[in-house]
């Protein structure tokens, strides 16, 4: 199975990623730029979670699931706590946030 043909065959209505504009991080930066590249031959949309007040996006709510959502991020921060040192501040923004994301298409 190539790249493209895991992408096909879920029939996704979108890829999701960290804003890089946001964060500055060139981690997030080459993520998002592979994440538009495998997209684009699979009809996706790539969407980034931005911060709050950024232009350019919209308001999404995550709805009833909020707290499901909430909680699978959180295990993925724990699962890779020997990776980063910017972990900690993830958490804590993580355990601050409500039901509702903003988003912005990247392609």
């Amino acid at each position: 199975m190539t790249r493209n043909s895991a992408a096909v065959s879920l029939r996704p209505a979108a890829a999701l990623v960290i804003d890089p504009a946001v964060t500055g991080d060139a981690d997030d930066a080459r993520v998002a730029k592979a994440a538009c590249l495998a997209a684009g031959p699979a009809g996706l949309r790539v969407a980034a979670r931005t911060a709050p007040g950024a232009r350019g996006g919209w308001p999404f709510d995550l709805g009833a699931d909020a707290a499901v959502g909430r909680a699978i991020q959180l295990s993925a921060v724990a699962a890779h706590a020997s990776q980063s040192a910017a972990l900690p501040r993830l958490r804590r923004d993580l355990d601050m946030q409500t039901g509702r994301e903003r988003l912005r298409w990247l392609c």
